[in-house]
């Protein structure tokens, strides 16, 4: 899925992850805020910091994760 942040790319540097994660959510309801994890190359977005501490920019590819429960059982 791929969807634009913002319309400007000093706009895009000032948008914290949990905005991102919230966009995400609302294209897609059935994904919760606290079980997704974002991933940009090899690092994991962390809740309160901006995309740009990543170095994200216009185009850049995100992974978003999402936790599930499960296990194998004894």
């Amino acid at each position: 899925m791929s969807f634009d942040v913002c319309r400007q790319e000093k706009e895009l540097a000032q948008t914290p992850v949990q905005d991102l994660k919230q966009k995400i959510q609302e294209r897609r309801p059935d994904t919760e805020k606290t079980s997704m994890g974002l991933i940009y190359k090899t690092q994991t977005l962390e809740d309160g910091r901006m995309l740009a501490d990543y170095g994200i920019k216009h185009k850049s590819e995100i992974q978003a994760v999402v936790r599930c429960d499960g296990g194998l059982a004894a």
